[in-house]
């Protein structure tokens, strides 16, 4: 379990440094759109609105496959909820932006 517990927090990591490059200049940790930004549907963001948020959850299944136990279950589940009810938060903020928005999460996947 080692092996794939590295090697799905590996695959996290890229996923998340490809979230950042695609991003570049708008990339920030608040959840209100960049003010003069532009919304980023391109790159990975094609088939993911919240690839870093994704590449996160894979980085503490893969902590969790490397280390199975209660204190790294616990503590994944509390940054998955977390993840969660930001990128809703985040969504709500994007569609009062973004009128592209709503479109733009038809087609994709969280």
């Amino acid at each position: 379990m080692i092996l794939a517990g590295t090697a799905v927090a590996v695959f996290g990591l890229v996923i998340i440094a490809t979230s950042i490059v695609s991003l570049r200049e708008v990339i920030q940790i608040a959840p209100e759109p960049r003010e003069g930004g532009r919304l980023i549907t391109s790159g990975i963001y094609d088939w993911l609105r919240h690839p870093i948020y994704s590449g996160m959850v894979l980085v503490m299944i893969g902590l969790f496959l490397r280390q199975p136990n209660v204190f790294v279950a616990i503590a994944g589940a509390v940054v998955i909820a977390f993840l969660v009810v930001k990128s809703r938060f985040e969504e709500a903020l994007l569609l009062q932006k973004y009128s592209e928005y709503a479109a733009y999460r038809e087609r994709t996947f969280w």
